[in-house]
């Protein structure tokens, strides 16, 4: 029940697996900015 369900889930979350891992890069590299600006001032 739960490996179906869980199946299911990734399924469906399939699809949305590319925006989530896109705004985890846009987050990263947003952060990586402000670290490398501070550094230099």
């Amino acid at each position: 029940m739960h490996w179906e369900a869980s199946a299911e889930l990734r399924r469906i979350s399939t699809s949305h697996d590319l925006y989530f891992i896109s705004l985890q890069q846009i987050f990263f590299f947003m952060c990586y900015v402000n670290v490398y600006l501070r550094d230099i001032k």
